[in-house]
């Protein structure tokens, strides 16, 4: 069965440890709640939506006090299938691969309120699973991915992160 809907998810007791190929087990309980109206964009995964599948717009305001010359968002191996970047409404660049970089001078305001926004897509591997492989994250998935003997069962979950990473940050130069 699968729940499709507008929410997120909070955890109960968890507890989390590494797996392989950028994946995670958690090992908890799952509420489900009303959509968070802030969500932490380095990590979705664990900050209510575990299971999420699609497309997520995320926007930050801030302020450019002085002129700059060149701006460059910069992401350090975002947790995503495709990212699109956006600055005060206007697409700048698709980010696909290395390096997760967007020139996004030309886009900014000077002296006024300035509003960043990622798009980032995953793909339904959150949603499908499997979730419950003792070796974590596969690279390929078979009707066996699924079992449930001693060999390939794990009763924590196991999810792959996405987010848009961590150390994002706009370099003036």
């Amino acid at each position: 069965m699968v729940l499709l809907g507008d929410f997120s998810i909070e955890t109960v007791n968890a507890q989390y440890r590494e797996g392989n190929l950028n994946s995670i087990f958690a090992d908890c309980n799952y509420i489900i709640k009303k959509p968070k109206k802030y969500v932490n964009i380095n990590d979705l995964t664990i900050d209510g939506l575990p299971f999420f599948a699609g497309t997520i717009y995320l926007e930050r305001e801030f302020e450019l006090k002085n002129p700059v010359n060149q701006a460059i968002l910069s992401m350090n191996h975002p947790d995503a299938t495709i990212l699109k970047i956006f600055v005060n409404g206007k697409y700048v660049k698709n980010l696909c691969w290395e390096p997760f970089e967007a020139d996004i001078s030309e886009y900014l305001y000077e002296n006024q309120t300035n509003i960043i926004g990622i798009e980032l897509t995953n793909s339904l591997r959150n949603l499908l699973g499997p979730h419950h492989n003792k070796d974590g994250e596969i690279i390929a998935v078979s009707p066996h991915s699924f079992g449930t003997d001693d060999y390939s069962w794990n009763e924590e979950m196991n999810i792959v992160r996405f987010g848009g990473g961590k150390n994002i940050k706009i370099i003036i130069k």
